[in-house]
């Protein structure tokens, strides 16, 4: 009988992180099981070509498709309105053999957004469509901030019961949920799932190279995955001042030296706030013409696959997104990553690579002066980052394997299930 599982993460909003790890959950099991299972992915935006692209059929999740729409709601199918659509997922949750939650940071708090809002009362509205409907949870490569409200730690608390396994990507997570007070049921930490896959080969990035008309190097090159770090309620435009000058140090440090911008979200369905192409030319933007005629910033949409090519073309990587810096390891490049998050410094730190981690209030002397020392130490770096990469992706492919035990060892849906599924005809 072919197995169907439900995902729900953050998927369809143009992330080459997120892309990257639904294929390396999706391919084992999809092998394992011989083709014989279908998996249906909640998504902001259902698409036909992303559902070809992906082997998957997409449905809609609780997200609006957009801010202004979203704006004084709680999630779509919480209001008195809409309820429709979240009797809709339920008969979704119903009809599949395992939910799947995650990767990615669904528990955190929810901010002043309400308490139906975000990421976390998403994850709350999943876990009860599948406690009603008696459907299996999986808690696939969870990451968590500092909580803090009673509202986010008793939700919390709640998911974490409510599911049959509950897997972690960093131990930063499970470090500030316990600092939460939760108690947390039985789980595991296991690496970045991205790193589940095999890397990237080189050919992958042809394509991209050839339509953005990027040269052939002739001295190093640095990769750059720049992101609006607009939450953070800084100056945006002192740190982007920043990194224009830190690309700037790098670029007068030798005239052979070039640059290419690599955009791990390209989100622009909403405005481009989160469009890292629009960050990039915000950065150019603040650099003089001699010196952006050696950046070549990356402008169309492209897979995961391609972009983390990129990353093994360069000799050294400057990272404020977790993603481009986990493809850069994968790629056995060095990168700088400028710590904000607790899940880069998870993520570090689970590869024992934690001298990568520079502090997003370093001027830009300091972060270039970091670039320089990994760009003359690069071949003991990159040999020691592989080994540690070589060693967490053996970790990352259990994330799979655990799906396909859940899939397998109760030979399908029991009793309770059975006759909620009845209940929609």
């Amino acid at each position: 009988m072919t197995k169907r599982i439900l995902l729900y993460g953050f998927y369809g909003i143009a992330n080459a992180g997120n892309e990257a790890m639904l294929r390396a959950f999706c391919e084992p099991i999809r092998q394992a099981l011989k083709g014989d299972v279908e998996f249906v992915v909640a998504s902001r935006h259902p698409d036909g070509e992303y559902n070809a692209s992906y082997g998957v059929t997409t449905v809609p999740n609780f997200e609006y498709e957009s801010r202004q729409q979203a704006a004084g709601r709680w999630l779509r199918g919480l209001n008195p309105d809409d309820s429709e659509h979240y009797l809709a997922f339920v008969r979704q949750v119903a009809e599949v053999d395992l939910v799947v939650l995650g990767p990615g940071q669904f528990l955190v708090e929810t901010g002043t957004a309400g308490m139906l809002k975000g990421a976390l009362g998403q994850a709350l509205a999943v876990v009860a469509a599948a406690r009603l409907v008696h459907t299996p949870v999986y808690g696939l490569a969870l990451a968590c901030e500092d909580l803090e409200s009673p509202w986010a730690k008793l939700v919390a608390q709640s998911l974490l019961e409510g599911m049959c396994e509950r897997t972690f990507r960093d131990p930063r997570s499970v470090e500030n949920l316990i600092r939460a007070g939760i108690q947390l049921p039985s789980y595991q930490v296991l690496g970045d799932l991205a790193l589940a896959g095999d890397p990237a080969p080189a050919s992958a990035a042809r394509d991209l190279l050839d339509n953005e008309g990027i040269p052939a190097r002739a001295g190093d090159r640095l990769a750059v995955a720049a992101r609006n770090i607009y939450w953070l309620g800084l100056d945006q435009e002192t740190h982007r001042q920043k990194m224009a000058d830190t690309m700037a140090l790098w670029l007068e440090a030798d005239i052979r030296r070039d640059i290419i911008m690599v955009p791990q979200n390209v989100y622009d369905v909403d405005g481009d706030r989160d469009d890292d192409r629009a960050e990039a030319r915000r950065i150019l933007a603040k650099l003089p013409d001699s010196l952006r005629k050696r950046i070549y910033p990356i402008e169309g949409k492209y897979p995961a696959e391609a972009l983390e090519s990129i990353y093994g073309l360069a000799d050294v990587t400057l990272s404020s997104r977790l993603h481009g810096a986990v493809f850069s390891c994968k790629q056995g490049t060095p990168p700088v990553m400028l710590a904000f998050m607790d899940k880069s410094r998870g993520f570090f730190r689970r590869i024992g690579q934690e001298n990568c981690l520079i502090d997003l209030d370093a001027n830009a002397a300091e972060i270039a002066d970091q670039l320089e020392h990994f760009l003359r130490n690069r071949s003991e770096l990159a040999a020691d980052i592989r080994t540690s990469i070589a060693e967490n992706q053996a970790t990352s492919r259990q994330y799979a394997k655990k799906a396909l035990a859940h899939l397998t060892q109760g030979g399908g849906a029991g009793e309770r299930q059975c006759w909620a599924r009845s209940l929609f005809g």
